[in-house]
């Protein structure tokens, strides 16, 4: 058996505890209630609502207690009233809340969707303005006094700017239809230039004697001269000029003579530091043939002719 005072193991037949030296009460009446700890199994006394030894509550012990508590409550105290509470009651068990709440938050979302639209929408239109459409111009529409002349004068635009504006444009057009004057006449003098060297190498190829001048030098400085002032030509800002059109025309056949100018150069080039006229005029034939970007130098001419013409008035 247990010492019902500390708990210990003890043998049956003993009267005092070896442990706690306290009395052990071994003799229990046949008519007087036992009862025995249910977590460390010590003797309890009579009435008792705590096991001495382990402090454990007494099973049953507290239900006895609160139902006297109880019994005494409603003999001695009227039931107190009821008071309403401001909050919304718990949902039973199984109840969705989230489900009845749902239509309230969905009408929720719906005005204040609404509303924001309202709100971005008419600060839109405020901001634009669409019915006013003068509402944001910056400049002025009305003739304005500009005279620091000491009278009054009403003026439309600034005579004075304007014309050195005009003046200044007057002078550009002028020197630039020079410069497209000057490259039609300049392609011109060129073609005669390879006309007269083109008379030379069919004079070689008919005799075989070589001319006294090859035309290299003279060929190259008006090739120069010509790829110079064509480029000129293309950079100008025409606009509004009577040579417009003519510029246009002209870079077209700048192209053309440039061709033929490279291609009469090359052949021209076989006369230099060579006697032998045999090898000079299969070299003359080959360069003749096969000029620059593949072309001869008859299509080359034929080329610029036809373009030199549409120049003509």
């Amino acid at each position: 058996m247990k010492c019902p005072h500390c708990g210990s193991h003890v043998q049956d037949e003993m009267d005092v505890c070896p442990y706690c030296n306290k009395q052990i009460q071994t003799a229990v009446e046949d008519d007087a209630p036992t009862a025995w700890c249910e977590s460390c199994g010590s003797m309890l006394p009579e009435g008792a609502t705590e096991c001495p030894v382990c402090g454990m509550p007494v099973a049953g012990a507290y239900d006895e207690a609160e139902e006297e508590a109880g019994n005494d409550a409603d003999e001695g105290q009227s039931p107190s009233p009821e008071l309403a509470s401001a909050l919304p009651p718990a949902p039973k068990p199984g109840e969705d809340r989230a489900q009845k709440d749902a239509p309230t938050r969905m009408r929720l979302v719906v005005v204040t969707a609404i509303a924001s639209l309202f709100v971005v929408g008419g600060t839109a239109l405020y901001i634009t303005r669409p019915w006013d459409p003068n509402a944001y111009m910056i400049h002025a529409t009305e003739d304005a006094d500009t005279s620091q002349e000491g009278h009054l004068q009403s003026v439309s635009h600034l005579t004075g700017q304007d014309l050195i504006e005009d003046a200044e444009r007057v002078e550009y057009l002028k020197n630039a239809e020079a410069k497209v004057d000057e490259l039609k006449s300049l392609m011109k003098e060129t073609s005669d230039c390879c006309a007269k060297y083109e008379a030379q190498v069919d004079g070689f190829l008919e005799s075989g004697e070589f001319p006294e001048v090859s035309g290299v030098e003279e060929l190259g400085s008006y090739r120069e001269r010509i790829v110079n002032l064509h480029k000129e030509v293309a950079d100008l800002d025409l606009r509004g000029s009577s040579r417009e059109e003519l510029a246009k025309k002209e870079m077209v056949v700048a192209e053309y003579l440039e061709g033929r100018v490279d291609t009469l150069h090359g052949v021209c080039e076989t006369f230099d530091g060579t006697n032998d006229a045999a090898s000079a005029t299969v070299a003359v034939e080959a360069k003749m043939t096969s000029g620059a970007q593949g072309r001869s130098l008859e299509e080359w001419r034929q080329l610029y002719e036809n373009a030199y013409a549409g120049l003509e008035p």
